[in-house]
């Protein structure tokens, strides 16, 4: 019993140690963008960056756990993910120069805005790396910045798979109109 204590606290501190539970230079620089464009004060709520061995584990715990198909899909499909969540002290009203922050600073990761909506005080910006070479390990970083909370994320998987699950929810619900394939 005593072995196994040891082990466990030896594990946790080489996970935290190395940075197991740290987010991206990518979530990083989306949250730095907006934080230092927003012209507001923030408070962080919650930040966490699980990698392949939190989702190894997890996926290895699903085999013992009953839920739907499709949050199986979607949990086996994802090999890394990381958020940070901030409260602002009140709206962003430079969401303009929020977005062109994030897009410079993406642009030094090698990546691309793929999505860039500004709609009624909410920002929300989807970008992906330059040379995405396959659908099935694909890593996707998102800015939301809604009233008063910002969130940045990124996650890492096989995106052709979650394409799947949202293309047949598609067809279900506009079986005339949707025509598209999820071939890619």
């Amino acid at each position: 019993m005593k072995r196994l204590a040891i082990l466990s606290l030896s594990l946790s501190i080489l996970l935290t140690a190395t940075g197991c539970f740290r987010v991206s230079s990518e979530t990083r620089a989306l949250r730095d963008a907006a934080l230092e464009n927003s012209s507001n004060r923030a408070e962080e709520k919650f930040e966490l960056g699980l990698g392949m061995f939190t989702f190894g584990a997890a996926k290895m715990a699903l085999k013992y756990i009953d839920i739907p198909a499709e949050a199986r899909t979607a949990l086996t499909s994802v090999h890394g993910a990381e958020v940070s969540i901030y409260d602002l002290t009140e709206p962003c009203s430079r969401l303009g120069s929020v977005l062109t922050a994030a897009d410079r600073a993406m642009e030094k990761r090698d990546c691309d805005r793929l999505v860039g909506v500004i709609h009624e005080n909410q920002l929300v910006a989807v970008y992906v790396p330059h040379k995405m070479s396959s659908t099935q390990n694909a890593k996707v970083s998102v800015l939301v910045l809604n009233d008063r909370q910002m969130v940045c994320a990124s996650a890492r998987g096989n995106v052709q798979d979650l394409l799947e699950i949202g293309l047949e929810k598609a067809r279900a619900k506009f079986p005339k109109e949707f025509s598209a394939s999820s071939k890619f």
